[in-house]
Formats: C-alpha cells, structure tokens, sequence
C-alpha cells in the first residue's frame, strides 16, 4: 500500500509540475508577458492613434518655411513614399501629394492646405466592416483601415464634406 501510494504522490507532483510550467510559458496567464495584451489593442482604433496618423498630415503643412517650402522631403517623390510607408496607402500618398503639392525649382510648395484635424474637438467614430473606421470632425472624414502587412493602421481615404 505504501508503495502504491507512494507512486501516486510521484504521479500526482509531476502532473502538478507540468501543468504549471505550461502556465507559466501561456502569454495570457504571465502578468509580466505585456504581449497578448498589446496585439489585441493593437487592431482596436483609438484616439491616440487617429491623433498619431493625423497630426503626421497637419506636421507637412507646419513644417514649412515662409515661403512655403516644406523643408523636411527633398522630393515630391520622398514624400510621397514617407505618407506611404507610415500614414496612408499606397494610392492615397500618391493623390495627396499630387492635389496639394508642387515641385517648383527643386523646392516643394504645398499649393493648397486642406482642412485638417483640431485635437481638441469631438469626432464621430464609425465602424464601417472590419478593422475598417471611419473618423468624422466638421467637414473632414478620414478612413481608417488595420493593414496587416505594415501591421499598422492606415488612412486609406480622405474626404472633404460641403457644409
């Protein structure tokens, strides 16, 4: 009987000593593994990151000089692939940069400044489909859409609203 008993408690601690090491290693139960937690809100759409997005638009249009030049891109072309690569798609870079900015004698002149966010007034947030928002503020709407090959939240449209 002791023997058997013995055996049991054997049993008993090594089933107890892998099922808490397999806790441990689960992201979801570890206090200290911050992982899961970020990848979650990650694909949420919060206020931060509509500010983040947009305020990278309204810095083209304050960084620049008196007379216009926007002194951070050399080129139409490095601005465009800066929105591309960090604010918009792909598309949408490529028709701002082209409705709002000029090339002339090597300098880059914004030719109209479109309405742009105040981060002190209310918005609407819409859920259009999946990861897809839509942001509201006066007569500007940005579309907001999770890509997952940036890993990253896009504005993929930008509309302007007759008021």
């Amino acid at each position: 009987m002791k023997k058997i008993m013995f055996f049991a408690g054997i049993v008993v601690l090594v089933m107890v000593f892998f099922n808490l090491k397999e806790d441990k290693n689960e992201p979801k139960l570890n206090a200290e593994m911050n992982n899961t937690q970020i990848n979650v809100n990650q694909h949420k759409l919060d206020q931060t990151k509509i500010n983040e997005l947009a305020s990278q638009i309204k810095q083209l249009f304050d960084d620049v000089d008196t007379r216009g030049h926007v002194y951070v891109h050399q080129s139409l072309g490095a601005l465009e692939n800066y929105l591309a690569a960090n604010v918009t798609s792909r598309e949408l870079a490529k028709n701002f940069v082209e409705e709002h900015f000029i090339n002339q004698n090597g300098n880059i002149i914004y030719k109209s400044k479109p309405f742009l966010f105040d981060y002190e007034k209310n918005r609407t947030v819409r859920e259009l489909d999946n990861n897809t928002y839509s942001v509201k503020q006066n007569n500007v709407v940005l579309t907001f859409k999770y890509n997952n090959d940036a890993n990253a939240w896009r504005i993929v449209g930008i509309a302007y609203l007759n008021q």
